[in-house]
């Protein structure tokens, strides 16, 4: 998967980033969005957790019919939080509810802006704000099935200090992409687009 602006392997901000990172997770200071069972204790970087959630659907219809049996669901988290979810309209369901296809664009974008934030903190930049409006396409892929194909990410971040240049910029956008790992998990296209501001 790649930004649709190609990454240079000869990029030598990028790779002087991702040496200064080398260590950027250890398991004494794990991310703070994630943390469930770290089975690596020899490496001082997280190589692998485990993550559960339960998804639990109760008919509440006196039948079984499509067009109209209930598609609300409850899905909790590993830290006993719950959520409230449903299928989009145009799939029967209740649009004041998040739907998987939103919680996928949700995830990979709270993910990329975790990675976003300790790549910054790591190289001495300093964040005080960050918003992004992310957005997914649900369309028919390549194979011919219904896909989130596209995801744009769109943050605007507020540095503090002397502002960082367009290079700088870049250079940690690319990063925060190769390094996020819901981005490595998903087979969408993945565009990314900062507007930064300076306080």
């Amino acid at each position: 998967m790649k930004d649709k602006q190609q990454i240079s392997s000869g990029d030598d901000q990028n790779r002087a980033i991702d040496e200064a990172i080398a260590e950027s997770f250890p398991a004494s200071d794990p991310p703070a969005w994630t943390l469930r069972q770290a089975l690596s204790d020899s490496t001082s970087t997280l190589d692998y957790l485990e993550e559960n959630v339960t998804v639990v659907w109760q008919r509440d219809t006196a039948d079984f019919v499509y067009e109209t049996y209930n598609r609300h669901a409850t899905v909790t988290f590993g830290g006993g939080e719950s959520l409230s979810v449903s299928n989009p309209p145009a799939y029967y369901g209740d649009g004041s509810f998040a739907n998987p296809e939103q919680l996928l664009v949700a995830s990979l974008s709270f993910c990329y802006m975790q990675t976003l934030l300790a790549l910054a903190s790591k190289k001495g930049y300093r964040i005080k704000h960050y918003a992004d409006r992310a957005m997914g396409t649900l369309k028919k892929n390549k194979e011919g099935k219904l896909a989130i194909t596209d995801i744009i990410l769109n943050p605007t971040i507020q540095f503090e200090g002397s502002p960082l240049d367009q290079s700088q910029i870049e250079s940690l956008k690319q990063s925060a992409h190769r390094h996020c790992f819901i981005a490595n998990s998903i087979n969408a296209n993945i565009e990314i687009i900062i507007l930064p501001l300076n306080s």
